[in-house]
């Protein structure tokens, strides 16, 4: 088979790999957090292997760089302390949110990784 057609995993190719277990990551996060997730208005906008997930509501504004307001630069931290490396955004009354993308190579325990890591920040900031 083509490195395109793939098997990876349960038989699938890896485009049908990644979405499945990105539902997984995504259920686990968001139960975890307690938050949901974006949801496009189009499947055919909706890129099969990433996710817009929103984040704790204890983790305070996030900015591109921390500031003396309290404003995280929740990048930094997780790739700094934790070793990750995700897109972070705030849409204002929307809250916070990560883009949470599965590869092929990202396994469930590095969503683990995150998941601790997001609950660990939270539990610091939480007052």
């Amino acid at each position: 088979s083509s490195g395109i057609n793939a098997e990876y995993g349960e038989g699938m190719i890896a485009k049908d790999f990644c979405k499945t277990k990105l539902r997984t990551a995504v259920n686990q996060l968001t139960s975890s957090w307690g938050t949901a997730e974006i949801y496009f208005q189009s499947e055919d906008i909706t890129p099969p292997s990433m996710a817009m997930v929103k984040l704790p509501t204890k983790i305070p504004l996030i900015r591109q760089v921390s500031d003396h307001h309290g404003n995280l630069d929740l990048r930094n931290m997780l790739r700094d302390e934790y070793n990750i490396e995700c897109k972070v955004a705030n849409f204002g009354e929307m809250g916070n949110y990560l883009r949470l993308s599965f590869a092929i190579y990202n396994t469930l325990e590095d969503v683990d990784i995150l998941d601790n890591a997001i609950n660990d920040i939270a539990a610091r900031h939480d007052s």
